[in-house]
């Protein structure tokens, strides 16, 4: 008799066996428990079981597709373990240009790769605000001398052209 159980083991001690206890029943009430010995002399963290484990919980959800939350919560497991849903889809990137070229964060795993690419982007951020920021003192400078002239005579024949932005 096979049961599946989900979740995440951590152990801070290095002991080579870690009891779990798994409790059976209905509701709330526990009808029967079981105690299970597992050896971590093997255990290695690939994200394999993680993503074994996001791909069936993403299943039972689509299941139910008329429960409201369902999709949104399809929608992010599949991000956050990278796996194809209907919502998404996949593309492999391969070197910085490719994450930078697409404004997709690279795996955390990646640590070189994700440290240049979030100092570059964070750059770029500060250059976008900067030229927002110029573009916003280009834009009140014209109204200031805009509203100069709507308010002078209008004599000032530097007031009546046209102004064009280039932001």
């Amino acid at each position: 008799y096979q049961r599946r159980v989900r979740g995440k083991i951590k152990s801070t001690s290095k002991k080579s066996k870690i009891m779990i206890q798994l409790n059976y029943g209905y509701g709330n009430r526990i009808t029967h428990q079981m105690q299970y010995f597992i050896s971590t002399k093997f255990a290695a963290s690939t994200g394999l079981v993680t993503r074994f484990w996001a791909q069936q919980y993403m299943d039972e959800l689509r299941l139910f597709p008329e429960i409201p939350d369902n999709e949104a919560k399809v929608l992010e497991l599949g991000k956050k373990y990278s796996i194809v849903t209907p919502n998404t889809s996949l593309i492999v990137l391969e070197t910085l240009d490719q994450y930078l070229k697409y404004e997709i964060e690279p795996p955390a795993n990646l640590t070189e790769l994700h440290k240049e690419w979030t100092t570059i982007m964070e750059e770029k951020s500060k250059q976008a605000k900067d030229k927002d920021e110029q573009n916003i003192l280009k834009v009140m400078s014209l109204w200031k001398r805009r509203l100069a002239w709507w308010n002078s005579d209008g004599s000032n024949p530097e007031g009546k052209e046209s102004y064009i932005i280039h932001c």
